[in-house]
């Protein structure tokens, strides 16, 4: 979960504050109210000068004012409104769920099939709280399902760039409250990962400075005992051309793949190429992650590869032997045999 910043927060409170008003304007009528009004000297004389050139009273002309923002204010949450329910219907059709299977999802929510089989009774519950914990749980940045930003996805910080170890226990972590996950790294097609050429930041090439792969995270959720679906991640970006994020990837891939092979654990590792139209969406978050991996253009591929110097089809093996000798790395190899152990204890415990 990514923390809101203050602009979000205000943005939050205030579209919170303008639904309410949309709400209760139903029930009032046409009546004009007097109440005082507080304003900076400059801003007196400003409505002076206006109200004595439109032969108009200044409460009258401020009134005018004040009505005409609230009313934009108010339009624009009502437009925004039917926004909400529709992107919420297209998260539930993107993610495979059935109305009675996103009730049994939604039950802390205390959303129903029945709420939402009317829009205007579910908008009711689509409160600041719930598009949070929805947002939360399926991979979409809450401002997107509120309705005020185009951009479906939130990159998670702090998961694989510096910080390979964080990585591993997001994976864990994942696991321990999904049915399966799947680590996968997406990569944009145009290039041969394992050749010099793609290793290299040239500024002539075009795009050289452009991201080359997203880790995303699939994970797999029982909805009752019938269905299943999907919940997804996206981490940061991270170029391959440059050296140090192309190591710290490959260690955290080189981690993923040896949670993999623990039975306690159900994690896979997979790889996928999109076109560089689609990966450009993937980038701008101009595409909800379902999406992608239904896309009929992806190329699976094998990022655990690059990790296994002693396969017959090994990616550039003499970089990954340089990664494990190297004493850049000795703490964070370290720290994954301790998590290893720590996991094999809990299982023993269990037992």
């Amino acid at each position: 979960m990514q923390l809101p910043n203050f602009r979000d927060i205000l943005y939050r409170l205030t579209s919170q504050a303008t639904h309410q008003a949309l709400q209760n304007s139903a029930n009032t009528d046409d009546a004009t109210y007097r109440f005082p009004v507080v304003v900076r000297s400059q801003t007196r004389a400003f409505l002076e000068a206006q109200a004595t050139a439109l032969g108009a009273s200044m409460a009258g002309l401020s009134g005018s004012i004040l009505d005409s923002v609230a009313a934009s204010q108010i339009e624009a949450v009502a437009y925004s409104s039917e926004g909400i329910t529709s992107r919420f219907y297209l998260l539930l059709k993107e993610h495979g769920l059935s109305l009675p299977a996103a009730a049994e999802v939604l039950r802390e929510l205390r959303i129903t099939a029945g709420d939402m089989s009317a829009p205007a009774v579910l908008l009711e519950k689509l409160t600041v709280q719930n598009i949070e914990w929805i947002s939360n749980h399926f991979g979409v940045s809450y401002e997107w399902l509120a309705g005020s930003s185009d951009n479906a996805i939130p990159f998670r910080h702090g998961t694989w760039y510096k910080s390979q170890i964080a990585g591993a226990h997001r994976l864990v972590e994942l696991s321990q409250g999904a049915d399966s996950v799947n680590f996968c790294l997406v990569r944009r097609a145009g290039f041969e990962y394992e050749n010099d050429s793609a290793k290299t930041y040239e500024a002539s090439r075009p795009n050289a400075a452009e991201p080359e792969f997203y880790p995303v995270v699939r994970t797999w959720h029982r909805a009752g005992p019938q269905e299943e679906y999907e919940t997804f991640e996206a981490w940061d970006v991270g170029r391959w051309n440059y050296w140090r994020c192309r190591e710290h990837i490959k260690i955290v891939v080189y981690f993923a793949t040896h949670l993999a092979r623990l039975p306690s654990l159900d994690i896979r590792v997979s790889g996928l190429t999109l076109d560089p139209k689609t990966f450009a969406s993937l980038s701008e978050g101009k595409i909800l992650l379902p999406t992608i991996f239904r896309s009929s253009g992806a190329i699976q591929w094998h990022p655990d590869d690059f990790v296994e110097p002693s396969s017959h089809v090994a990616k550039d093996p003499a970089e990954w032997r340089r990664i494990l000798s190297s004493a850049d790395y000795a703490s964070d190899f370290k720290a994954f045999s301790g998590l290893l152990q720590s996991l094999e204890k809990a299982k023993n415990l269990e037992n």
